[in-house]
């Protein structure tokens, strides 16, 4: 009983001093290539996201968006499309996410599940 108990308070201390020293997880877990597969009966492809931070110790980032696709028009594929965005977003340490505030998007980060949403769009972290 008295060691279940010790163990509660050590939890509750390194979870104290976590947020006592500023230790952001989302933070830590956002530079990175996220990956969405794009796939219907027309269309297929990949969606990328290249996360880098622009300088240590800021809170902001660069985004390098990838796309490329293939659709199907009449049983016929057509010529692949290539495509590539930057984007500069700031990290919001209030509500954890990237804000691209310009076209007005947000990034929501799902470490549990290895995750990055842009709006309804879940990308996987690679």
């Amino acid at each position: 009983m008295k060691r279940s108990i010790l163990n509660c308070m050590l939890v509750l201390f390194l979870t104290g001093c976590a947020s006592i020293t500023g230790h952001d997880e989302i933070h830590d877990f956002i530079p990175g290539t996220y990956v969405r597969i794009l796939h219907d009966e027309f269309t297929g492809g990949v969606d990328s996201l290249i996360i880098q931070p622009i300088n240590n110790g800021t809170e902001t980032y660069s985004i390098s968006r990838r796309t490329s696709y293939q659709q199907t028009f009449e049983g016929k594929k057509l010529r692949p499309v290539y495509e590539k965005v930057e984007w500069v977003v700031t990290y919001q340490p209030a509500t954890k996410q990237l804000m691209d505030a310009m076209h007005e998007r947000v990034f929501t980060f799902i470490p549990k599940e290895n995750k990055l949403l842009m709006g309804s769009a879940a990308y996987i972290k690679k």
